[in-house]
């Protein structure tokens, strides 16, 4: 409707520039005939919507945007048909261009707007359809739906796990990153309890299932955000709750004004021009405006640097955020493990303890055995072991001229906020690696410019206690306000409990753990490195994933707000003024008109300002 919309009202423009400029070229749209075909389509197609809604509400004795745009363009269009018969002055753009311009903020507002089923099917895309089922001695694939308390399952390299459980025999490393955020892979050995919708990486087992449909980790996981995305209530705009005011007044100031000029002078052409005058002086075209021009001129500076604001009530909600909760993996971190500190305490050369590391954790896929195999290969040297195997949930170990050499758990722990791996030659102690999670670069600086706006700063995350507060006082988060040991379930109940103290709220987060907690906050974002359904459950994605796009946001939501107001103290200005005006008989319907599309022009100027403002308020 609105590619319509806007096709058949630029010759409308193109009319009405030839009128203005003597263009001759343009002069074929200043026929009648022409432009009442053009406006029918506009007026009656495009806009039919407004009036769809202008006559719901009216049902129930209320008053909206719709009723507004419908009964402004509606007074513009007929008495345009009216003046083409009486060979008076048309306005039939007027009415073309605010259905044309409504319909744009409309379009680009809805398609922003987040997609709940399709943040729900990709949780469940999870779960494979089918699973391999230990039965009477045999094993059969069956539909996941088939499968129940009790039965037996086969998980081999590289399958999701569909369903909760134990493992009853064998073991694998499991990648949970998916439902839990945690990035390290788990070692798993009978008696442990798996997740389903995670992955095993290596090896194979034999699991019992627990939780079957509803009662799953996953299933929960997808029930919170349903159950968020469905009961976050969306907030009114400013406009409409005037316009309920607004419209009858207006209608009444109409017909008092047409009714005082026929019976004082007898004359209803007069009295209906003044009439009109009333209508087309109040048309919204500036209060209509004020909102969605803001909104756009925000987006497309937002889309400059990176953030996606996915509606209105998002960029309102984050200009009043009084508490920001931030998740710690793929969010103050990178979600990427590297070696912060090698010492080598033997008799070895370091470059030999670290040839030994390289060629030990060569064979391993393990994030740790990655980041120390990164780490050594610029000063490795080529060494042969011998019956090297890896022992899962410990380490990997190896034969090297006759020494025997294991590299994993370092039980003589050098702390534990860190991630500790020791390489142990004949059982002994020989060197050690400490590991943390890569923190972002813009992590202290960009914290100390949120702190700088009087926020309230919280880090969730499901790490140990130590780890996180040893994070936390790197980048300046207060010890009081980092919540650890947190379980997927139950980071949406921590974001509702601070929600309750720290008033309207904003979660930051990036995997499908983070998903129900970023529907319950006032204001989710997701950072752009984050899983499919964390950006789509979101209401703000940072594109370029970087910390400093949260501030940004952040101010451009306190600049937009505040655009919008002084666009609607305008707008209600102008028709204050106007209205008294049209009403007395000192504005005809031409000057009316005027006056409206310059109150337009107004709007759209001062929400053009936006950007400079925005940038000036960055540096």
């Amino acid at each position: 409707k609105f590619i319509i919309s806007a096709i058949f009202t630029t010759p409308l423009l193109l009319g009405m520039l030839s009128h203005i400029f003597n263009i001759e070229i343009f002069k074929i749209f200043m026929n009648n005939y022409l432009q009442l075909f053009f406006a029918t389509i506009v007026q009656f197609y495009s806009g039919y919507p407004f009036y769809k809604g202008a006559y719901n509400n009216l049902k129930t004795f209320g008053a909206n945007m719709d009723v507004l745009v419908s009964l402004g363009t509606s007074a513009a269009y007929f008495y345009s048909l009216y003046n083409m018969f009486n060979d008076g002055d048309l306005y039939f753009e007027t009415s073309a261009t605010l259905i044309t311009l409504v319909l744009l903020g409309k379009f680009l507002e809805a398609r922003a707007t987040g997609k709940a089923s399709d943040a729900i099917r990709k949780l469940l895309n999870l779960i494979p359809p089918t699973a391999k089922v230990e039965k009477n001695g045999n094993v059969v694939e069956l539909s996941v739906n088939e499968i129940a308390k009790g039965d037996i399952l086969l998980i081999g390299t590289g399958d999701k796990i569909p369903l909760d459980g134990l493992i009853v025999s064998g073991e694998g490393y499991i990648d949970e990153s998916a439902v839990t955020g945690e990035s390290i892979p788990a070692s798993k050995k009978a008696g442990d309890t798996v997740i389903g919708g995670t992955i095993n990486l290596s090896k194979s087992f034999r699991m019992k299932v627990t939780k079957v449909s509803e009662e799953t980790l996953l299933a929960q996981i997808i029930k919170i955000v349903e159950n968020a995305q469905t009961s976050k209530a969306s907030i009114q705009r400013f406009a409409d709750k005037v316009s309920s005011y607004f419209v009858p007044s207006v209608v009444l100031i109409s017909l008092l004004s047409f009714a005082i000029w026929y019976f004082s002078t007898n004359n209803f052409t007069s009295s209906f021009m003044i009439a009109i005058s009333v209508l087309v002086i109040s048309c919204p075209c500036a209060l209509g405006l004020a909102t969605p021009t803001s909104i756009m001129v925000a987006s497309g500076i937002g889309s400059k640097n990176g953030i996606l604001f996915k509606n209105s009530e998002a960029i309102e909600n984050i200009s009043k955020a009084r508490t920001i909760i931030l998740d710690k993996t793929g969010t103050i971190t990178k979600g990427k493990l590297y070696v912060e500190h090698f010492e080598n305490i033997s008799n070895f050369q370091d470059s030999t303890i670290l040839s030994i590391a390289y060629n030990l954790e060569k064979y391993s896929s393990h994030p740790i055995a990655k980041a120390i195999t990164k780490f050594s290969s610029e000063n490795n040297e080529e060494i042969y072991l011998e019956n090297v195997a890896e022992i899962a949930g410990e380490g990997i170990g190896g034969v090297w001229n006759g020494y025997h050499l294991f590299i994993g758990k370092n039980k003589e722990a050098y702390g534990d906020e860190k991630i500790n791996v020791g390489l142990f030659i004949n059982s002994k102690l020989s060197a050690y690696f400490l590991l943390s999670d890569l923190i972002r670069e813009d992590a202290a600086d960009e914290i100390k410019k949120l702190l700088s706006m009087n926020l309230d700063i919280f880090m969730l995350t499901g790490d140990k206690g130590d780890i996180a507060k040893d994070i936390g006082k790197k980048i300046g988060i207060p010890p009081e306000n980092i919540i650890s040991d947190v379980l997927p379930t139950e980071k949406a109940k921590y974001v509702e409990e601070i929600k309750k103290k720290g008033g309207l709220t904003i979660m930051v987060g990036d995997g499908i753990n983070d998903a129900p907690a970023l529907a319950v906050a006032d204001i989710g974002i997701a950072m752009g490195s984050g899983t499919d359904i964390a950006i789509d459950v979101a209401d703000v994605v940072l594109v370029r994933d970087e910390l400093s796009s949260i501030y940004k946001a952040i101010v451009l939501g306190k600049k937009t707000l505040e655009n919008i107001k002084q666009n609607l103290f305008w707008a209600l200005c102008y028709n204050a003024i106007g209205i008294p005006l049209a009403a007395t008989g000192m504005l005809n319907p031409i000057i009316a008109g005027v006056a409206m599309s310059l109150s337009s022009v107004s709007v759209v100027t001062n929400a053009l300002r936006l950007q400079r403002i925005y940038y000036k308020s960055l540096k």
